[in-house]
């Protein structure tokens, strides 16, 4: 589950995109910017534990992309 997330993910963030760059999971803030180099809203935070969580939408749904371990 986790790896579909990252792939998603990282397929919006190199769409049309003539030159890719890698992003990493262990880096939430690079996940960010990918989100909203890509015209997506994503704010960082945490969750009740303390590991990050990015808020996002798309399509009119949000949804949440989760970090664990």
């Amino acid at each position: 589950m986790k790896l579909r997330i990252l792939a998603t993910l990282a397929a919006l963030a190199f769409a049309g995109a003539a030159q890719a760059q890698m992003i990493s999971a262990t880096n939430p803030r690079a996940i960010v910017s990918a989100l909203q180099n890509a015209g997506y809203k994503a704010t960082l935070g945490k969750d009740d534990t303390g590991d990050p969580l990015i808020t996002s939408a798309a399509g009119g749904s949000d949804f949440l992309v989760l970090f664990f371990g």
